[in-house]
This record gives C-alpha cells, structure tokens and sequence, in this order.
C-alpha cells in the first residue's frame, strides 16, 4: 500500500484506508491488539467521519492511548476517525460470548443502524439484547452526539435493539434503508426463527431471508 507499511499488532488487525481518484492510496491507518481483530463496515456521515464497525478480542488500541476491553470472547465495536483517517474515538459493546457488527447503514439524521451477530446475552445502553440460543441476529440503532475537543469523547445513544433468530445459528449480513426509513436487513437462519413476530422455517439446513422491520419513526406508538 505505497507509501505507507502497517504492522500487525498480534494477529489479525483493522484497517481503514482510502484510494484516491487517480486509483492510488490515500491514507491507512490500523487497530487491534494481540489477539484477531476484524474491520468489517464503514459509513461515512454528512460531516465527512467515518465510522468503522467490527469485531475485537482482549485489549485493541486506536491510535494513541484510545483502547477498549473485551467483556468476552469478543466484543462489537464502532470507532470514528475524522475526514485524515486518524482514529478520534472507540466505543464497544458485548457481554460473554461472541458480538460483532456486519453491516451498517446510515439514516438522513446521521443515525447508524446495524445488524450483526452475538451468542450470548448482552446490553446495549438501556436495551437487553436476549439470545434465543447459538447465534442470533443483531438489530440497533446509535446516535452519535457532537465530539467534545475538552474531553476527547463524543457521546453517544443506543437508541433502540433487538434480536431475531432460532434455536440454532443466525447471523445478519448487510443492512439498508426501506422507502419509510426502516431498516431492511439480509439474514441467514435455521430451522425456525421468529423476527419480531414473523416466523419463517427454513427448508435446508441455512435459508437467506429479507427482514424489514417497521420502526415507530414519528414516536406515534403506531408502526
């Protein structure tokens, strides 16, 4: 990636990098720690930060001195980096077992919606993820606040979170936005799952599905 090296910090580390129009690289930054580490989505918001989604084990640094810890085996993460790459903020979420974002997208207020996977239960700010058992698919919302230059933290809100899946293994893929605003998520699944209130079978052994799930957008208590 002329001119730049990156060196792995243990095994496998994120990388954020960008290619420029005459089809060479711009910047590259990395992450991680000693054990994988995964990069796996990024959006970028009408202000020009970039937010990048993954998975981590242990301890993952973000540029210099930011870090987060794993409560398991690995945890969820988003990380910003500003319109240059440099990393600015972590935040992370997971309990026991395994957490990780696939897919992210972005709403017209800057919101990122997600799906992903977990094992175990876990919290996202005042909303319990409940697992159904094996994997289940991950469904949230986040709001990030305006980043605070005194503190070097932005705040941020998980709006809303649930889970869908079955008794075995189910994992979301990718993520995007229904004409309403809702998000419509691509998920594999098996045997019988229910996603907030549907239930579909599946006829093999993994079965791909579309999930669009209605949101109170307008806080009306009506879907």
């Amino acid at each position: 990636m002329e001119p730049h090296s990156l060196s792995s910090s243990g095994g496998t580390d994120i990388l954020v990098t960008n290619v420029l129009n005459n089809g060479s690289w711009g910047w590259a930054y990395s992450a991680g720690g000693t054990g994988d580490d995964w990069g796996t989505d990024c959006v970028v918001d009408s202000g020009g930060t970039l937010r990048t989604s993954g998975t981590f084990q242990d301890t993952a640094t973000f540029g210099n001195g930011t870090y987060v810890v794993s409560n398991g085996s690995n945890d969820l993460f988003i990380a910003t980096s500003g319109e240059d790459g440099n990393w600015t903020d972590v935040i992370r979420a997971g309990g026991s077992g395994y957490e990780t974002i696939e897919g992210m997208t972005m709403n017209a207020g800057d919101d990122i919606l997600m799906t992903g996977r977990f094992s175990s239960s876990f919290s996202l700010g005042n909303y319990t993820i409940s697992d159904l058992g094996g994997d289940d698919i991950l469904l949230a919302q986040i709001h990030f606040g305006d980043f605070n230059n005194s503190t070097q933290t932005q705040p941020h809100e998980w709006m809303w979170g649930i889970s869908a899946g079955s008794s075995a293994d189910d994992y979301g893929t990718d993520i995007a936005l229904g004409a309403d605003g809702s998000p419509v998520s691509a998920v594999n699944y098996q045997f019988t799952a229910s996603f907030s209130g549907a239930e579909n079978s599946s006829i093999g052994n993994y079965d791909f599905a579309i999930w669009g799930y209605s949101q109170d957008i307008d806080g009306d208590a009506i879907t």
